[in-house]
């Protein structure tokens, strides 16, 4: 269970490095660069089809992040309507604390007002009782 939960957070790693890296591209074809008056100044331009190829690959890239932060968005759906259905009350603030909004054990302690090693044990409960429910976990990414 801790595993398929963490998938929110593994798809969300792997979202932010897609973003920059998409970033960067887009930077990279648009001339993005400093300017240096200490050279002569030489006119070039990009040739139509590089330019071209340029554009198309980030487009392309593009519509990949898209789409990974629409399965990201679909995944967290689910894993909040599963956690939401386990209907024990600490065992919903636990995992949507650690899973969804990614908080340690200990912070979620902290925020809970509790102890760390009652949470800390209530977490395991509460995974178990996911598993149980939710058996067998078939992954969303």
């Amino acid at each position: 269970a801790r595993q398929y939960l963490g998938q929110l957070e593994a798809l969300d790693s792997k979202i932010y490095a897609d973003v920059e890296l998409l970033k960067e591209k887009k930077i990279r074809i648009t001339g993005g660069g400093a300017i240096r008056y200490d050279k002569d100044r030489v006119q070039t331009s990009l040739t139509d089809s590089k330019l071209e190829r340029d554009v198309c690959e980030v487009v392309a890239f593009e519509e990949k992040v898209n789409e990974r932060i629409k399965q990201y968005d679909q995944a967290k759906e689910k894993i909040i309507k599963q956690i939401k259905d386990l209907n024990v009350a600490t065992y919903i603030d636990i995992l949507f604390r650690v899973y969804v909004q990614y908080m340690s054990i200990k912070q979620c302690a902290s925020d809970m007002g509790r102890s760390y090693s009652f949470i800390k044990d209530q977490h395991t409960e509460a995974l178990k009782a996911f598993e149980q429910k939710y058996q067998p976990l078939k992954y969303l990414t």
